[in-house]
């Protein structure tokens, strides 16, 4: 019998030895030709040394074991276990999942966590992309879809980056955000995708509260003019009932009297629908729109807004449509000409504009005649509770939630301004197909 390292071999830390003893007497009976087995053995200086034993009987007779060290290839194991096992707690604790995708063999692999997040019960395993696709929300499915198909065919393209819902199994709905990085091939072609599914299911049911909460907050700030166009739909109505009811009308007066009645219900009527549609809390819908029809609707609800000033509307023609929620959109518009107006100090006029941008972007931008703002202030304009107003006529989130809107939809804010000559906040979302 021959051993390799005579001197790491110590004591056996393997309790008991029948089954060693059993094996060997096995060996040397010749009713096995051979065995082997991992062990653990106590070194002489005091280290525990891992081993591979492989023991054969030779046609003589003669047994020979051949003990090989692997000591470092069990701590690299144990340790690639440990990390393995460190990551897999990182992502369980920040709820996020991994997934590659060979794009030539259209072979897909999950990681557990992304497995549990979209609500399996089995990891998939070598499946063909677009198999889970049934998980997506239905009205999510066209743009995810759309999303991949321009990463991988755009050879300049190099990352991949959407948000989407997902319906579990089980029935419940959460949002992800789905990252992820392209390799291409000297060629430009795609060969595989890697990324990452993170759930932000709380951040937006945390961004939902947040804008309800601004509307909520709009919508004190305009109630005194909201009141008085109210009080003066209110007023027709009662004052030609009045003239209705003191003499016997002609028809022609009485007409009159009631379409002038119908007319004035008819504008209190769309305020309410304006305060109603502006003011409802629920979920992020974005859709296909024309911003120049929502700033037509939304009109009549911003002139009290505008208090003392003038509120004009340049609406260019023909601007195509872009993919937004609703809601979001008039509470950003809103929060932009309230800005406008608080700084103006003197009776103005706030511009609504919309148009197309050089890069085929559909803009909306609001001007005004006020103070404007210096570099050091433009740099801190998005920050939540930043604000240059007094103490007690702002929370300074009101851009903070302009940019989130924005940003959400795909876009971005653009700022001209300087001092005494006005600003021009210009938003520029990308136009829907």
């Amino acid at each position: 019998m021959s051993r390799k390292d005579e001197g790491a071999v110590g004591v056996d830390l393997e309790r008991p030895l029948a089954r060693v003893h059993h094996l060997l007497g096995q060996l040397l009976e010749g009713a096995r030709a051979s065995y082997e087995m991992a062990k653990r053995y106590l070194h002489r200086d005091g280290r525990v040394v891992y081993v591979h034993l492989t023991a054969t009987r030779l046609p003589n007779g003669v047994a020979v074991s051949v003990v090989r060290d692997v000591t470092s290839e069990w701590a690299a194991q144990d340790q690639l276990r440990r990390s393995r096992e460190q990551l897999g707690v990182a992502l369980a604790s920040v709820e996020m999942g991994f997934w590659e995708w060979d794009v030539v063999a259209d072979q897909m692999l999950w990681s557990e966590e992304m497995a549990r997040l979209c609500g399996l019960d089995i990891t998939p395993v070598g499946h063909r992309f677009g198999t889970h696709f049934d998980l997506i929300h239905p009205e999510d499915m066209l743009m995810v879809a759309r999303t991949v198909h321009e990463a991988i065919t755009n050879p300049t393209q190099h990352v991949l980056d959407c948000e989407f819902r997902v319906i579990r199994p089980d029935g419940t709905e959460r949002w992800f955000l789905a990252k992820a990085h392209v390799f291409r091939n000297a060629d430009g072609n795609a060969l595989r995708v890697l990324g990452a599914l993170i759930d932000i299911t709380h951040r937006q049911v945390l961004q939902q509260q947040f804008l309800h909460a601004q509307k909520m907050e709009t919508i004190g700030l305009c109630a005194s003019g909201i009141a008085h166009d109210f009080n003066n739909a209110l007023m027709v109505i009662m004052g030609h009932c009045d003239v209705l009811q003191m003499a016997d009308p002609t028809p022609d007066a009485l007409r009159q009297g009631l379409v002038e009645i119908s007319g004035a219900a008819e504008r209190a009527a769309h305020l309410t629908r304006q305060l109603l549609t502006f003011s409802r809390k629920g979920r992020t819908e974005p859709r296909r729109l024309d911003p120049n029809d929502t700033l037509k609707r939304l009109e009549a609800f911003m002139r009290p807004l505008a208090g003392a000033h003038q509120l004009h509307l340049q609406l260019s023609p023909a601007v195509g449509r872009i993919r937004v929620d609703e809601r979001q959109l008039e509470q950003a518009i809103v929060n932009l000409v309230v800005n406008a107006r608080d700084a103006m100090a003197d009776k103005g006029v706030i511009t609504i504009t919309t148009g197309i941008a050089p890069d085929r972007r559909v803009t909306i931008a609001v001007k005004d005649a006020g103070s404007g703002l210096d570099e050091q202030t433009k740099a801190r304009l998005f920050e939540p509770f930043f604000t240059t107003k007094a103490p007690g006529q702002g929370t300074g989130l009101g851009l903070a939630v302009v940019l989130a809107v924005v940003e959400e939809a795909k876009g971005a804010v653009h700022v001209e301004s300087t001092p005494g000559r006005g600003s021009i906040f210009e938003l520029r979302f990308p136009p829907a197909s």
